[in-house]
């Protein structure tokens, strides 16, 4: 739930400045996340190369796939017609 919290917003459109900068600060909530339950398990050693690694590729990935699938939802005026029929 953390994760989904930097994203409300009440633009027109999915993919804002907003959104954007909230790629960022979901990478970091989800990587100490990730890093103090396999610090716990594993040692913080051993968790920080690991944890980091797998972020980056697990963030990153999702990243591009909210901004791909977001910018073409946004040239068919997804949120402009879903906020019109509620």
């Amino acid at each position: 739930m953390l994760i989904c919290l930097p994203f409300s917003s009440k633009a027109g459109k999915i993919v804002t400045k907003r959104n954007v900068l909230a790629l960022f600060l979901a990478f970091w909530i989800s990587a100490a996340g990730y890093y103090v339950a396999e610090g716990i398990m594993f040692g913080f050693t051993a968790a920080f190369f690991t944890s980091l690694s797998g972020s980056i590729i697990q963030s990153g990935g999702s990243a591009i796939a909210f901004l791909i699938v977001g910018a073409a939802l946004d040239r068919l005026g997804f949120k402009q017609n879903i906020v019109k029929g509620i």
